[in-house]
């Protein structure tokens, strides 16, 4: 009996089904590594951990309390229920190893690799996203919903957009400005039968979610007694604790903040860039009721690292230079962080409003890709 020869297409068949085994393999590993090293991290007595809120979603339900607590909207943690049936220490592993995984894969692919690896390594390594990982912060969720409306957008794949706007709703404060842009596009450029497909899906998502538990959520974003104070890093907030700015002065800010970016998203109209995300998220926080101050590496890791590919100086000291928000945590002056937080939101604002008011608009994947529905 003559043996079976393997022919090229078997042998790069094993060799592609070996590579996809190896990379599972070292995912698996990695996330056990991240759990036990979390799982031995003393936390007693410190504030690591302390938005760690598995505990308001265990047992097939979502526990929502006035003074502290869960605040996300109830479909938007859904996903997070899974980690939940873990121990704290153990979801918190994984939820940071999940939250690592993501910002590495938004970084966009480039044929220089030196500027792939830099700025894998400038998002990952940054102190806000030290911050997001001892704090257990969710900001994942954001960064994952906006990458998928970003890339679902010139697509036309409601699916898709849909997944990404219930993940992204996570923040509220960090989005709003950014969905009602992203819902003026939909209406604009979308075929109806995919903007009405899209509509259908977040119904049947929002509307039984809201009969469920949207009451507490809505009464649990009350007790936000948090804004104002200096863990609020929004525009208003920051002018307000100065004490001697007048209100019109404060409201006059947030207009023109606000009539810029609605301005530069009406000039670049249905192109819908990771640029332009980045500068309506950014208005977003400075606008917001109340907002906390991990944030900016979302921001970052959306709009900085494209822009980097093309200023490469304007966006590599952007990423640089947030590592200065460690400064006021590690002198202590905690009652000056969220000023520099402020700060650092806004001048990030005004680069990507001068970057997308200076670029030309380049053409849209919306002409020339086919579309699922």
């Amino acid at each position: 009996m003559i043996p079976k020869v393997a022919t090229p297409f078997d042998a790069s068949k094993r060799i592609h089904i070996g590579k996809w085994f190896f990379l599972v393999l070292c995912a698996m590993v990695s996330a056990i590594i991240f759990v036990l090293f979390f799982v031995q991290l003393p936390t007693e007595n410190t504030r690591l951990g302390i938005d760690l809120l598995f505990g308001f979603l265990r047992n097939g339900d979502i526990v929502y309390i006035k003074t502290d607590g869960l605040r996300n909207p109830p479909w938007s943690v859904v996903p997070l229920m899974l980690l939940a049936q873990f121990p704290d220490k153990v979801a918190w592993g994984l939820l940071v190893y999940i939250t690592a995984f993501v910002l590495i894969l938004s970084v966009p692919r480039t044929d220089k690799k030196w500027h792939l690896f830099l700025a894998m390594f400038l998002v990952v390594l940054s102190f806000p996203t030290f911050r997001i990982f001892a704090d257990a912060q969710i900001d994942v969720l954001v960064l994952a919903g906006m990458l998928g409306v970003i890339y679902a957008f010139p697509r036309q794949q409601p699916i898709i957009m849909a997944g990404g706007l219930l993940l992204a709703s996570a923040k509220p404060q960090m989005v709003f400005i950014a969905f009602i842009v992203i819902g003026f596009y939909i209406l604009s450029a979308w075929k109806p039968r995919a903007w009405l497909g899209l509509g259908v899906l977040l119904l049947a998502v929002v509307l039984p979610m809201m009969v469920w538990r949207g009451a507490d959520w809505i009464a649990a974003m009350q007790g936000t007694y948090q804004a104002g104070t200096v863990m609020d890093i929004t525009l208003g907030a920051a002018l307000n604790r100065l004490g001697f700015i007048p209100e019109w002065v404060t409201h006059g800010a947030r207009l023109i903040i606000l009539g810029m970016s609605l301005w530069a998203a009406w000039r670049q109209r249905v192109i819908l860039s990771r640029e332009l995300v980045g500068l309506l998220m950014a208005a977003s926080l400075l606008l917001a009721p109340y907002a906390g101050g991990n944030a900016p590496i979302i921001l970052l890791a959306i709009a900085a690292v494209p822009l980097m590919y093309r200023r490469f100086w304007v966006g590599f000291l952007l990423l640089v230079s947030v590592n200065l928000l460690a400064i006021p945590h590690f002198t202590l002056a905690v009652d000056v962080s969220a000023y520099w937080t402020t700060a650092y939101i806004l001048v990030l604002w005004l680069v990507l409003i001068w970057d997308v008011l200076t670029t030309k608009p380049t053409p849209h994947l919306l002409q020339n890709t086919p579309t699922d529905s």
